[in-house]
């Protein structure tokens, strides 16, 4: 051996040694493990084949199954329309859900105001014809949701009954490579994203969905709607004004439709509307000088319904509430979302334990979280969704992680506690070593976290057929 082969080799040792104390450190640190941990994740499903080099199906973050009962990685085509009748005519087509949405009682024994019913209300008026605005969803999770698999068969069956209401919220860029929105096509250019559990901002000012992205100079962001339709008649940009803020522009097919100035004496929030002809239309955001702070943009309809996406990989209970509380408060009560979901545990099921006084804690965590959204829209609705069960090895055996059923209990107390409802996916899949199950059907990946497209359509129908069973009797009260 050469005495430089012998000074690689120290070299070597000595990274690996390194790289290995870092990763102990990382995961030591619990929550913070995720952002670590997903830069080591495979590149996003848009660089990667439809089927690996063994033939295993690829879908969602590090999805990798290898099914022995394989099923067919193909969401299911849409079920028929459903009919809520009305005018004498009996309600069609109206799913009987597995697992029903344990709708929260708000006023106690009389229990004639639900935690459910703004959104209800919302549909209602859309459904009539009555609404000034789409029924809103905003959609909170971790990477089972990022890739917009889920989110995006909520928003495709809701916009199948209900209506187009356009794309919703689009972030500014991208707060992770895993990140997806099926409403638009965009590129974005010169952008750096800071997200709640990807890279930290120091000011904590996320924006409505816990991200926010930055140019300094030059920037762009152009956008194309690919929702069924793909019009498009209303553009709100949200954007963080500051001191020494830049500009930046605004243009439609083209055409400049507004400038924005993002100065001012101190940070604050700021938004910029416009109102285009409903129709199919390229949007497009560039600077013009100066450091610009966006959080994001929705395109919307005049009627109909959105679903955002607001999931982003790495996120947690914990790390969600990183968003400064006032702040988000805020934004939450401009979006006006009609529904809010939250859908996180996927990260949080690897470290917490089922103990009494690690739920408790776990309980006030979530808590926190809600309450912001509560404060924001308190006329809207709120809905927690449990998390799936997941899988470990533990004595040289595949055993379904004991943790499960304990954060699930958890995070309905929480949910009831905050006066928001709550949907037991947990139990809707199986409980108790469904994952291994679903992981033979090729459903959920060798992580027994993540989810085939076909899994997220199976998730995403269960929660959809309880939404409209749950607007059905609504309508029936």
């Amino acid at each position: 051996m050469t005495a430089s082969t012998e000074n690689l080799d120290r070299t070597l040792t000595t990274l690996g040694a390194f790289g290995a104390c870092m990763v102990a450190m990382w995961i030591a640190r619990g929550d913070n493990a995720g952002p670590l941990v997903a830069r080591f994740e495979p590149p996003p499903i848009a660089d990667l084949a439809d089927v690996a080099d063994d033939g295993a199906i690829t879908a969602g973050p590090g999805f990798v199954g290898q099914p022995v009962e394989a099923e067919v990685d193909e969401p299911p085509p849409l079920p028929a329309r459903p009919n809520f009748g009305g005018g004498g005519a009996a309600p069609v087509n109206i799913p009987k859900p597995k697992q029903a949405i344990e709708d929260t009682c708000l006023d106690g024994a009389a229990c004639t105001h639900h935690a459910m019913d703004g959104f209800y209300a919302q549909l209602a008026a859309t459904e009539a014809g009555k609404a000034k605005a789409p029924a809103r969803v905003s959609y909170y999770g971790d990477s089972v949701s990022a890739t917009d698999q889920l989110p995006g068969r909520v928003r495709a069956r809701l916009q199948d009954a209900f209506g187009d209401g356009g794309p919703g919220f689009v972030f500014a860029a991208k707060p992770h490579r895993f990140n997806h929105n099926h409403t638009v096509d965009q590129t974005e250019k010169g952008w750096a994203a800071y997200g709640v559990s990807t890279v930290s901002v120091s000011d904590s000012l996320y924006g409505v969905g816990g991200s926010t992205a930055e140019a300094v100079g030059d920037g762009s962001i152009k956008i194309k709607p690919r929702t069924p339709s793909g019009k498009v008649s209303h553009v709100d940009v949200y954007y963080l004004a500051q001191p020494h803020g830049g500009g930046v522009e605004l243009s439609v097919d083209g055409q400049v439709q507004a400038t924005i100035d993002t100065g001012a004496d101190a940070k604050r929030a700021g938004f910029q509307a416009i109102d285009v002809p409903d129709a199919a239309h390229k949007i497009e955001l560039k600077v013009t000088g100066g450091r610009v702070r966006l959080f994001g943009l929705t395109l919307e309809r005049p009627t109909g319904v959105v679903v955002d996406n607001m999931a982003i990989v790495s996120a947690t209970a914990k790390n969600e509430g990183q968003n400064l509380a006032d702040h988000w408060k805020n934004q939450l009560a401009h979006r006006g979302a009609d529904l809010i979901i939250v859908m996180l545990g996927t990260n949080e099921a690897e470290w917490l334990f089922g103990g009494q006084k690690s739920m408790a804690e776990y309980q006030g965590v979530f808590e926190k979280l809600l309450a912001p959204i509560r404060a924001g829209r308190p006329g809207a609705a709120c809905l927690v969704v449990a998390p799936l069960d997941q899988a470990e090895m533990k004595d040289e055996k595949l055993v379904s992680r004991p943790v499960m059923p304990h954060m699930v209990e958890t995070q309905r107390r929480a949910a009831i506690a905050q006066g928001c409802a709550f949907y037991d996916t947990y139990t809707w899949q199986g409980g108790k070593g469904s994952a291994i199950k679903w992981n033979r059907r090729g459903l959920v990946g060798t992580d027994f976290q993540h989810l085939s497209e076909k899994g997220s359509a199976m998730v995403a129908d269960g929660l959809v057929d309880a939404l409209l069973a749950g607007y059905a009797e609504y309508k029936a009260r």
